[in-house]
């Protein structure tokens, strides 16, 4: 799964980030949260169809702390420029055919019971990509 494989390769742990999300809580309604991963990943889609990977990064990436420089940033940007983006892009388009399964924090995107993609909700409610 391009985005979260379990084969642990950098490009493989992809998540999402939606405005206004629903915060997590165990009382938040699954079928919403559902339709908000959905609504994420749409977007997400568009961004990377339009080949706006600096979007991408910005408004979904969940683990943007770990950038130590805005070189950081820019190198990202760059390796999905370069090289994951039409596996991402692929990943993408399969995935927005499926309705997610949320468990927990995560919403997953399965073809045959494997998972293809994964978000993930942070504590405010959006949902995130991770490498």
């Amino acid at each position: 799964m391009l985005g979260c494989t379990g084969q642990n390769t950098t490009a493989q742990s992809i998540d999402t980030d939606v405005h206004n999300a629903l915060p997590a809580s165990s009382a938040v309604d699954p079928t919403s949260d559902s339709q908000k991963a959905v609504q994420a990943l749409d977007d997400m889609l568009a961004l990377a169809q339009a080949g706006d990977w600096t979007t991408y990064i910005d408004r979904y990436y969940g683990e943007a702390h770990k950038f130590q420089s805005p070189a950081d940033r820019e190198q990202l940007i760059q390796r999905f420029q370069a090289e994951w983006g039409e596996r991402v892009i692929v990943a993408l388009e399969q995935a927005t055919q499926i309705t997610p399964e949320i468990e927990e924090n995560r919403a997953i995107f399965k073809i045959d019971g494997e998972p293809i993609f994964m978000l993930y909700r942070t504590d405010d409610g959006r949902w995130t990509f991770h490498l």
